[in-house]
């Protein structure tokens, strides 16, 4: 009975251990940009992360354009716990003419930055990306 008891719990703390693992870095779950001005731009989104204490949390996202250069950038001081997802939003922010695509880049406190999203800049035909 023992030796089934110790099994069982094995078997929880892999599972555990694995779950929390997946959650160890943000991932932007939706993602817009707007034109609102010449050469300006609001960026959006919806970042999704399992803040659980003060040492693991999402603390910045960035906008990068060409040449891996910082468009904007947005810092959140304290964790969320308990929230499925932070919407997040920045305004006004300059873009070089010619940028076919910028990138959102989301950072983690305890394990750096997670998955990017590669959107495309909207046009003047289209002045808003929608939500994708």
């Amino acid at each position: 009975m023992r030796l089934r008891h110790a099994t069982a719990v094995l078997c929880a703390v892999v599972l555990l251990a694995g779950g929390a693992a997946h959650a160890d870095k943000p991932v932007a779950i939706n993602a817009r940009v707007s034109l609102v001005g010449e050469n300006r731009y609001q960026f959006e989104v919806n970042i999704v992360h399992e803040d659980d204490r003060w040492d693991h949390f999402v603390d910045r996202w960035e906008v990068i354009g060409n040449g891996g250069k910082v468009i904007a950038t947005d810092n959140l001081f304290y964790p969320r716990i308990g929230q499925d997802f932070v919407y997040r939003v920045l305004r006004g922010g300059k873009v070089e003419p010619g940028t076919e695509f910028v990138t959102y880049r989301l950072h983690d406190v305890g394990h750096g930055f997670g998955r990017e999203k590669l959107i495309r800049m909207p046009t003047a035909a289209k002045p808003d990306t929608g939500w994708h």
